[in-house]
């Protein structure tokens, strides 16, 4: 047989027709095969400018050492989201998150309909 498991050998085991492994003094049933289940796939956390907003204004007024650590680790954070929500902060993007997103209207002759 060879290795089972890390420092276990197959030495007074017998295999079993599903994969199993059974010992013979002992009835115990042992599963050597991997779980076939196929995990769903996780959401990307997305976080809305409002959240961000409050995070950096939070981390901002973080005056002792290790405050905006247990910032993070509160809010369940990386420090790499914090350096990145201050760059787009910096560059006016929150601003232009707030505008609504689509298709602009165009108003033509008093905004009436044409017929």
């Amino acid at each position: 047989m060879g290795v089972i498991d890390v420092g276990v050998t197959a030495r007074g085991l017998e295999m079993r027709g599903d994969g199993g492994v059974v010992s013979p003094s002992t009835d115990v049933v042992v599963d050597f095969r991997p779980d076939p289940e196929v995990l769903e796939k996780p959401e990307r956390r997305t976080f809305t400018t409002a959240y961000k907003i409050r995070i950096l204004e939070e981390a901002d007024s973080c005056t002792e050492s290790g405050q905006i650590g247990a910032l993070m680790r509160r809010e369940g954070l990386y420090f790499s989201y914090l350096t990145t929500w201050r760059r787009q902060r910096q560059d006016g993007v929150f601003a232009s998150l707030s505008k609504k997103r689509g298709r602009k209207i165009a108003c033509l002759s008093g905004c009436l309909p044409i017929w």
